[in-house]
Order: structure tokens, then C-alpha cells, then sequence
């Protein structure tokens, strides 16, 4: 099976499969290859045996049927493991994209970097979201490997009849149908091209059960062999049904549970109960009371994990040999003693005992609440830009850092517990380079995928961390930052600026182009032009930080839909006038406050979200809405209902109704007058503001003046 077809040889050796198969054939089961099985044939099976157990796995490779999907040097993920399991893949070329984000597709992946390929995967999943374990993850990046998240394959650039690279779009978010199955919602104009000789779809495989149908069995919405209870029956006579093929995707060692079960379940059908499968038994209960004083015991330390030593990535990326070592016998107890001191919760609910206030439900579910108001503040916050797709390294090195990453460092109760560190080997980082304007400031750097507007706060969080750490964390810490314009406007800010530059911390006028990193030392490599000096200067970096832009937050485009407001050219919800009416949005109950409106520190959002509150309360608080007078109207006899009012309008005050003419809500009109510019018969017009209202002030005027 996939354990020995196309299991990589560096998570299983070949010598520790072949002694558990040998384990089996000592126990007196005859194991046939070479078998091929159709309808007919497992029908024979069933004459022949009193039970026949179908566990035939996933083999056959989804493939999305793009253009050019035909070319060569397209590959299955399935078939292009089985081949790399007996010999390099003839078709393989030196640059090699993975599409799929799985841990199938970190497999091929993975596989590839030891061929020698330069090896970048895509995906429709943000980093949070990647189905694929996170150790995977993880190490996969070590490895060199270049994830491009929340990119959607349109078609196959072809050159010479053979694949030269994926046409890609922008994910805007993933929805899903009835049967689960992945919708991704593309951005517009966000193409991208990723260069490679070589594509692999990794997105997922079925069963190969055509050839076996006619025996009757059942297939569930998913294609999967349908089992009617948890004895894994079938619904034919003596047919039961295991594994991938009738649980889907999962991992060995579920499959595995799953084969036990089954003869479990035969066993027990051919009147041969088995009673010693659990190789532990039952484990013993524990009373509540010491469950409860082992808590106290354990008290709120929390000990970090006791796991298995690996080979560096610059080494195990040689060959296919295992890289993670066994536990020693030391290790091994070590773990098992931080018992309730792992920091995450195991539903043990010593919590409760503890609680005075028994404020914890155990039973509670998640529920829809549908509430009714009268007005709605959109306060949803910001999302952080993604660095992954500049040239810093970030995603692939593990010592690139965001800002908020660094200050989960600074957190006495962080990951790190308040030490400064590189993530990728633990130790102490003396060397730190902060890069500005990562993401913001398009134009400036001449690159049209960042934001053109500054995100406003990266210069002080900047600032502020790098003071802190010369003065609470790592004193001796050289720190550079790199930076366009430093952009201290608040109130003490520029003040502070000043601090820390006496701190000893080095500001360079110039972004580095690229970021590399030593594989023998795990350094960071950067190369930096310095405007003052007009000087090349090489950076060598223990820790680089990148100061990410701030964007609208993700749903703000469904919420945005929801409630009819508008946005702007960046993304982030439009207020009705920036400095008259800066927390009113174009529908009149609804506020914005904070980074939903556009970047801001935290004083202007606390100055912004007093200001929203104290606005909607206003338009609430008495019971009644007084309207504006001076609103648009209709003259119907003049309309012709083509609905470019109704377009224009930002208010949606505007309806082309059944009586074929244009139609004025009032309470929602905000006598803007756009309609009335637009309207190419002059048929809607603003009370106020007419044509002849207009000419008689202007007469009026003239005639005051002689």
C-alpha cells in the first residue's frame, strides 16, 4: 500500500516496514501482490472467503482542468511520490511548484528540495488556515520551501509544449458547497505569475472504485465507500470497508485504527469474539478530588515540550534518510511528568474547583443570535499584512519576524517568556534589523503590489520596541533600522524618537532589496543602499523584524455588502465627510470608529470611537430622526427610468420603482446632488439648488454688488 508506494522514505525507512510486514507473515497470513481486483474478481472473493475486508486507499489524484493542464511537465501528486519512491521522475524539471497546501502536498514538496529542485508551493488557505500539520509547516520552511498563500490557479503558461509557469489570482475568501467542497472567491486584476518547469497537484485524491460497483456496495456525496454502522459494514454480505477509501483523507495511524476495528467486527460476525485487541486495557478512573489536588500540585508553572532532536534543515535536505531522532528513556519520563503543566487545556476542569464565581459551562454550544437595533458602530480592527510575498524571506527563514511577532517575545507570558531569541535555534538575537514600510508605501518604493498609504503607526511601534529591548531586554543589542521617512507626529512622539537614538540605536535611510540567510549559521544577510551616503552597506542580522502594514480587516468586504456603506479606493470603510462628519459612515445609523475607517494608533481610535458613540447616541437618544429638507426629487414626467441615479447614488437613496420612473426615499437622501449631475434629462433635482433657485441667487448677488 502508500506505506511502502509512495510513504517518503525519510518519515518511514524501508527496513522498519519490511520487519512489520515480516512480523505479519510470522503470525501465518499469506500476503498475494499483484493482484489486480475488479467487479468480477471480489465477487469471487466473497464465494471464496467468509469475509472480504475492502481497504484499496485513495490512488486517484484530483486534477483541475485548467488551460494548458496538458502540458508537459504537469504532474499528479500521487503518482509523482510513487515514482520519486523508486527514482528520480523523468519528467521533473529544476523549479518545481506544488499546488495545494495539505500534508500530501508537503510530502511532494519535501521530496523535491531533496532532488535538488528549488521547490514553491500555492495555496488557497492563509498560513492560520493550511490543512497541513504544523510541524509540517514548519519544517518545510526550514527546508527552503516558499509558500505563496491565498493564490487560486487560473491556467498554465506554456512554452515549447511544456509548463512554464501558473497564472495566479488574489483569494479573497473561501466559501464552500453542500458538499464541502472549496469555492475560492478571487480578487479582480490581481493576476501573478509563479515561474516553474514542473507543476504538482497536491489538492486531494479518491478511491478507484469504478472497476468494483457492480458488486453493489454503496458511494456516500463524498465518492467514499459507504459503511452502514461502526463495524464498518457495507450493506453486502460479507463485504466490510476500511481506511481512506471509506473515511477519507486521514492518517496512517487512523487507518490503522480502522483495520482493527474491522477485524474486531469480523471476528465477532464469524462467532470468534476477540477480547484482547486493547494492548492497555481499560485505564483506571481518577476521583475528582485527586484530580483536583493534582492540579494544586501542579500549580501555574507550565513546562515546555520534551521533543524528539532533528537534523538541521541544511543537512537532512541531502538525502532521504529519517531526520527525527527516537526519544531516550530520560526524555521520555521527562514529558510525561509535565502533566498538567502543558499550558493548554485538557478538559481535566480543575478549573472549576477553583472558581468562586462558577462562571464555567461545561455544556455550553456555539448559538445565532439575531438582534434588533437602531444603529450599528463598525469598530472590526485591522488585518496584518502579508510579508510572504516580498523578497524578505518571511515564511521561509525562521529568524524573519513581524512587529506583533516581536512583541509576543516581549511578553513575560509569551512563547519565548519575555526573551529576545531566534526562532530558529533559541538562542539570544544581539543583532536586530527593523524594516519600515513593509507592505505601505507603494509608490514610494515603486512597487504596485504594497498599499500606497502609510499605515501610520509601524515608525512608533518600531521605536518602541527597539527602545525597550536596549533598556529591559538585551542592553548590548545592536539594532538598525531601516526606513524611508520616520513619521512621529503624536503628541511626545518625536520627543521619544529622540531617547532613542541616544539609546545607541542606528537608523539607515534605504529598505534592503532582498533578504538572505547563511545556512550554515541560521544569519540573516541583508544589502542596503544608504540614501545619505549613496554607500552599499551589508547587514549581517540575528533577528530581522518587518514593520507590516495595516489593512482592512478580512470580512469587510461581506460586511461592507451587508450593510450597504461604502468604501474606499484602500479598502477600509468611507465616512461620510473626514473632517465634518469623520465617524459617520453613508448609511445614517451606521458609525465607523478605529482601524475599520483607516490606520490609527490607539489614541485616535479611543478619541474616534467616543466621538461614534456619542454621534449614534445623539441620533437615537430622542425617539425621532430629524431629516434634511433639502433632498432630491423626481419629476417623473421627465424620467426616463434608466437608473443612472440610482448607480450613482452611495445612499442606495435612489430607486428605479415598478411605475417605470425613479423613485426618493427621503429619510436615507443626503441632498449631495450627485443624481441631479448625472441625470441625463434633468428629470431629479435637489429642493434648494434648482437650476432657476441657483440663477435667481446669483442675479440677487449681482444686482447687491452694482
Amino acid at each position: 500500500g502508500v506505506l511502502s508506494l509512495s510513504l517518503p522514505r525519510y518519515r518511514l525507512p524501508r527496513e522498519v516496514l519490511e520487519r512489520d510486514i515480516a512480523y505479519i507473515r510470522g503470525l501465518g497470513v499469506e500476503i498475494r501482490t499483484g493482484q489486480p481486483v475488479d467487479g468480477p474478481r471480489l465477487r469471487s472473493l466473497l464465494a471464496e472467503y467468509d469475509a472480504v475486508y475492502l481497504a484499496i486507499g485513495l490512488t486517484r489524484d484530483k486534477l483541475l482542468r485548467l488551460p494548458g493542464h496538458d502540458a508537459e511537465g504537469v504532474l499528479l501528486g500521487g503518482a509523482f511520490l510513487h515514482e520519486v519512491r523508486h527514482g528520480r521522475p523523468s519528467r521533473m524539471g529544476n523549479r518545481v511548484l506544488v499546488i495545494g497546501g495539505g500534508n500530501v502536498a508537503f510530502d511532494v514538496a519535501r521530496s523535491a528540495v531533496r532532488l535538488g529542485a528549488r521547490v514553491e508551493m500555492m495555496c488557497l488557505e492563509g498560513p492560520e488556515d493550511m490543512p497541513a500539520l504544523p510541524d509540517e509547516v514548519r519544517e518545510g520552511q526550514e527546508e527552503g520551501i516558499v509558500i505563496h498563500h491565498r493564490r487560486s490557479p487560473q491556467r498554465f503558461e506554456v512554452g515549447g509544449g511544456r509548463v512554464t509557469g501558473v497564472a495566479t489570482l488574489a483569494v479573497d475568501r473561501i466559501e464552500t458547497d453542500e458538499l464541502g467542497r472549496l469555492l475560492p472567491v478571487t480578487v479582480p486584476g490581481s493576476e501573478k505569475l509563479l515561474e516553474a518547469d514542473t507543476v504538482v497537484f497536491a489538492i486531494g485524491q479518491g478511491p478507484d472504485v469504478e472497476p468494483l460497483k457492480e458488486v453493489g456496495f454503496g458511494l456516500n456525496a463524498r465518492g467514499l465507500v459507504s459503511v452502514t454502522d461502526d463495524a464498518l459494514h457495507t450493506g453486502v454480505d460479507k463485504l466490510y470497508a476500511g481506511g481512506d477509501a471509506a473515511s477519507g483523507p486521514t492518517t496512517v495511524v487512523a487507518a490503522m485504527g480502522m483495520g482493527r476495528r474491522a477485524a474486531r467486527s469480523i471476528a465477532s460476525d464469524l462467532g470468534y469474539p476477540i477480547a484482547d485487541l486493547d494492548v492497555f486495557g481499560p485505564l483506571p478512573k481518577v476521583e475528582a478530588a485527586d484530580a483536583i489536588a493534582l492540579g494544586h500540585k501542579a500549580g501555574h508553572r507550565t513546562e515546555p515540550r520534551m521533543g524528539p532532536e532533528h537534523t538541521p534543515a541544511a543537512e537532512r535536505v541531502k538525502d532521504f534518510a529519517p531526520f527525527e531522532s527516537v526519544l531516550d528513556e530520560a526524555t521520555a519520563v521527562a514529558e510525561a511528568a509535565r502533566c498538567l503543566q502543558c499550558g493548554g487545556c485538557a478538559d481535566c476542569r480543575v478549573c472549576d474547583s477553583v472558581c468562586e464565581a462558577r462562571a464555567l459551562r461545561y455544556d455550553q454550544k456555539p448559538e445565532l443570535i439575531e438582534l434588533v437595533v437602531g444603529g450599528v458602530i463598525v469598530a472590526t480592527g485591522f488585518s496584518e499584512y502579508d510579508p510572504s510575498r516580498l523578497n524578505y524571506g518571511y515564511g521561509r527563514y525562521p529568524n524573519v519576524v513581524t512587529q506583533f511577532q516581536l512583541a509576543r517575545m516581549l511578553d513575560p507570558i509569551g512563547p519565548t517568556e519575555g526573551k529576545v531569541v531566534r526562532p530558529l535555534d533559541g538562542k539570544v538575537a544581539r543583532r536586530i534589523v527593523m524594516v519600515q514600510c513593509v507592505g505601505s508605501r507603494g509608490d514610494a518604493q515603486g512597487n504596485k503590489d504594497m498599499n500606497a498609504y502609510c499605515s501610520r503607526v509601524c515608525c512608533m511601534v518600531s521605536l518602541k520596541h527597539a527602545g525597550l529591548i536596549k533598556k529591559s531586554f538585551v542592553p548590548d543589542a545592536q539594532i538598525t533600522i531601516c526606513y524611508i521617512d520616520i513619521r512621529a507626529f503624536g503628541k511626545g512622539y518625536e520627543e521619544y524618537y529622540d531617547r532613542v537614538k541616544t539609546k545607541g540605536v542606528r537608523f539607515l535611510k534605504g529598505l534592503p532589496a532582498r533578504v538572505r540567510q547563511d545556512d550554515a549559521t541560521g544569519d540573516l544577510l541583508l544589502d542596503v543602499e544608504d540614501q545619505h551616503t549613496a554607500r552599499r552597506i551589508e547587514l549581517r542580522a540575528d533577528l530581522v523584524v518587518l514593520a507590516t502594514a495595516t489593512e482592512p480587516a478580512r470580512g469587510t468586504e461581506d460586511l461592507v455588502r451587508m450593510l450597504t456603506v461604502s468604501r474606499d479606493e484602500s479598502g477600509f470603510i468611507r465616512e461620510f465627510h473626514p473632517k465634518i462628519r469623520p465617524t459617520d459612515s453613508s448609511v445614517k445609523n451606521v458609525m465607523v470608529a478605529g482601524c475599520s475607517q483607516g490606520p490609527k494608533d490607539i489614541t485616535d481610535t479611543i478619541s474616534q470611537s467616543g466621538s461614534a458613540a456619542a454621534s449614534l447616541a445623539a441620533y437615537l437618544g430622542d425617539g425621532f430622526i430629524t431629516l434634511n429638507p433639502l433632498v432630491a426629487h423626481v419629476d417623473a414626467d421627465r424620467c426616463r427610468a434608466c437608473g443612472r441615479c440610482e448607480e450613482s447614488c452611495e445612499f442606495q437613496a435612489v430607486v428605479v420603482g415598478p411605475n417605470l420612473h425613479a423613485e426618493v426615499e427621503e429619510a436615507l437622501c443626503e441632498g449631495c446632488g450627485k443624481c441631479s449631475v448625472i441625470c441625463p434629462t434633468g428629470a431629479i433635482r435637489v429642493f434648494g439648488a434648482h437650476d432657476e433657485q441657483i440663477e435667481g441667487m446669483m442675479e440677487a448677488l449681482r444686482t447687491h454688488e452694482s
